[in-house]
């Protein structure tokens, strides 16, 4: 890469995030496996590469996982900044990349406000520069209340998006680097402040995978072999499943079935023994959190991965996961999806039934549309590419680090 061939020998990372538990990529939430992936290739261009995660009950403090010097010292609901300042202090990092989501470190409105608790004291305490990911932003305007009441009960959506718009502006005017996956984003980030730098790095999407025999999958599952569309990802409000649910019954009137996979906060244990709680209802198949080695089983039994977002907030994990299996997606049209896909037959509008249950069809039934979307998504993983990544991502460390020397120098 060409970020290696300038890499100062002394950069340090030090990443601020979720972080799955040690041999794991996956537990439920798309900042975890996002960060994994970051920090393993960054380590791997040779980046010295620090994750401060929470802490875990099956994880030591310190290990090291696949060359990435993992730190478990916050616990989610605590105060978190005086723990990650006494970390930041003695692993030498030239600079902090947080990768922000709103309630990262604590339900409520006091974890919201933890962040830029956060953020300030490490530009007062240890001086070094800060880098932020935003992987989730809404955009200015009034709170849907199906979306607040997933995370805030009791107060009112007026006084949530006081709070959220006070938080967002301020670890936005206290980053010395503000990162976005796509430009939709990084305009939702400039309506709250005007970062010092801010730049769009896309998700990262592995390189071409292979999917596993599609029988023994469904044996796996449990299911029949008959086209399906498939919804896969923590199951939030904001991402419009219920469009899904209420196309259902017209796609079963064409043979395909509907399966919606993916964990929720209902779940006590995400990550524990209930796996594969078939249920039946609206005329979809519900199954709940998938295990990281089922993952690629559930891509072999999708026909077609459908993403019916009604909020633009976030690109999307699931449709990366698609592009590297080749796997044909259809998508809403809110601003992140769709410049991520870029392909307007597989484009419906958003919380259009009748429009998804088409497009879903046309997907499957046409052999053009779905040869220039498989296409499509090869062309996306190829210029969306980790080794793409990191080197844009080491590239913008070493602009910010030469910023805040050339300030110190004046």
């Amino acid at each position: 890469m060409k970020a290696t061939s300038s890499l100062p020998v002394n950069l340090s990372v030090a990443i601020v995030s979720r972080y799955p538990p040690f041999g794991q990529t996956h537990v439920g939430r798309g900042i975890a496996a996002y960060t994994r992936n970051l920090a393993e290739h960054l380590a791997a261009s040779g980046v010295t590469t620090h994750v401060l995660a929470e802490q875990s009950g099956s994880d030591e403090e310190h290990y090291v996982d696949n060359s990435v010097l993992v730190h478990r010292v916050w616990r989610h609901g605590s105060d978190v900044s005086g723990s990650i300042i006494n970390s930041l202090e003695g692993i030498g990092a030239s600079l902090v990349h947080l990768q922000y989501e709103l309630f990262m470190f604590g339900a409520g409105l006091k974890g919201a406000r933890q962040v830029p608790t956060l953020l300030r004291n490490i530009r007062r305490m240890s001086g070094l520069p800060v880098a932020t990911t935003m992987h989730g932003v809404l955009p200015r305007g009034p709170l849907d209340r199906d979306f607040t009441s997933a995370y805030v009960t009791g107060v009112p959506s007026w006084a949530i998006r006081r709070v959220y718009d006070s938080v967002t502006k301020s670890v936005v005017q206290q980053s010395d680097l503000v990162i976005a996956h796509g430009w939709s984003i990084l305009a939702s980030v400039h309506a709250y402040a005007r970062p010092s730098l801010s730049l769009v790095i896309p998700h990262g999407i592995e390189s071409p995978m292979t999917l596993p025999d599609r029988g023994a999958a469904l044996r796996r599952f449990g299911l029949a072999d008959v086209p399906r569309a498939v919804f896969f990802g923590y199951r939030l409000p904001y991402k419009g499943i219920e469009t899904l649910e209420a196309a259902a019954p017209l796609l079963s009137d064409h043979g395909i079935e509907v399966l919606v996979a993916g964990g929720s906060a209902d779940d006590a244990d995400p990550t524990g023994s209930s796996r594969h709680r078939m249920t039946q209802g609206n005329a979809t198949r519900q199954l709940g959190f998938i295990e990281e080695g089922d993952i690629p089983n559930l891509f072999a039994v999708a026909d077609v991965l459908v993403l019916p977002y009604r909020v633009g907030m976030a690109t999307s994990g699931p449709l990366a996961s698609a592009a590297s299996y080749g796997t044909p997606v259809v998508i809403s049209d809110v601003p992140s999806l769709a410049e991520m896909l870029d392909f307007s037959p597989a484009t419906f509008p958003v919380g259009d039934s009748q429009a998804l249950a088409e497009t879903v069809l046309r997907v499957l039934k046409d052999d053009d549309v779905r040869a220039g979307l498989r296409a499509r998504l090869a062309a996306l993983a190829l210029e969306s590419s980790w080794a793409s990544v990191v080197d844009r991502s080491v590239n913008a460390y070493l602009k910010v680090v030469r910023v805040l020397q050339e300030r110190e120098i004046v």
